[in-house]
């Protein structure tokens, strides 16, 4: 009974890989947008929205971020990440503790952050995996673009 309910259990949890859609739907080649995704499928969401990443990238350069959590983004479009992060929630980057350099980083480094829409909201969440690094850019920064997937940001001119 018990290796009956693992398998079970794994052959179900095996059609929902983790943040994606179930594995039937995920037959977009990822290599199409991001050459470096070769060999890698995603579903209609992940597909677009890379596309629209793509896109921003290829729109607004190389000094840009993703907030929350775009990891791999710089990889992906073969840039420097302008702030060493790339998972930026309170609870992965101390952000109470770091706040001050993670906003200097910021303002240095970064000419505009792309904000994912889906995460929205997410932000606020207080249980560590808000990202009070996008709240302020999105009450701070202009926000000059926005897409079915992300919202654009640039530093404000007053800044």
């Amino acid at each position: 009974l018990v290796c009956f309910l693992l398998i079970w259990t794994f052959a179900i949890l095996y059609q929902y890989p983790y943040r994606e859609e179930a594995r039937d739907h995920i037959t977009y080649p990822l290599a199409e947008v991001f050459p470096r995704m070769a060999g890698i499928y995603g579903g209609e969401f992940i597909f677009r929205k890379s596309q629209t990443l793509a896109s921003l990238h290829r729109t607004h350069g190389h000094a840009y971020t993703v907030l929350p959590a775009y990891p791999l983004a710089h990889y992906l479009t073969n840039s420097i990440p302008p702030i060493p992060i790339d998972w930026a929630h309170n609870a992965e980057m101390d952000y109470a503790r770091n706040r001050d350099w993670m906003l200097r980083e910021l303002h240095t480094h970064t000419q505009v952050v792309f904000i994912e829409k889906d995460k929205l909201s997410q932000l606020a969440d207080t249980s560590g995996y808000g990202s009070a690094l996008a709240l302020y850019v999105r009450t701070q920064w202009q926000l000059i673009e926005e897409n079915e997937y992300f919202e654009v940001y640039k530093q404000a001119a007053t800044e």
